[in-house]
């Protein structure tokens, strides 16, 4: 019976060293899962802050353009304004081709006067004549420089 129990408890170190190897096999699994859940946890949240991401691009994209909007109403109501009290003898041709066809002007004294380039300066009554120079008066003109850079 001797020889039994030994055969028997050899037989169950055994079957514990295939268990424990197998115990180790399941466990290097379980880690390799943890590992790749962490791992798809993270695609899943950068995936979604990229998602995120272009919804805020979108969202700007969005007021930008509301912003523009809005500036251009800003702009066209203070030009009525300014045009509102007066007398053009251009007929605001600068304004109603959309600035493409202005009055020659340079910058001078830091961007407080308009120089007029024009060929007859003498010929607009929004011109001013000082020190042998005309200067350009138009209110419209100014805006025009200051507000739209042209």
């Amino acid at each position: 019976m001797h020889r039994k129990k030994k055969t028997l408890l050899n037989s169950l170190k055994y079957e514990k060293e295939i268990i424990e190897k197998r115990i180790s096999r399941l466990q290097k699994e379980k880690e390799d899962l943890n590992n790749e859940i962490k791992r798809f946890k993270i695609e899943k949240t950068i995936d979604g802050l990229i998602h995120e991401k272009e919804e805020l691009e979108e969202r700007i994209d969005r007021l930008q353009k509301e912003k523009e909007d809005v500036d251009g109403e800003i702009e066209k109501l203070e030009i009525e304004e300014i045009i509102g009290g007066l007398g053009c003898p251009k007929s605001f041709i600068c304004y109603e081709t959309n600035y493409e066809e202005l009055c020659q002007v340079e910058y001078v004294a830091k961007g407080k006067l308009l120089r007029c380039l024009e060929e007859t300066p003498e010929n607009c009554k929004f011109s001013l004549l000082c020190n042998d120079t005309y200067n350009c008066e138009c209110p419209l003109r100014h805006y025009i420089a200051e507000k739209i850079g042209k």
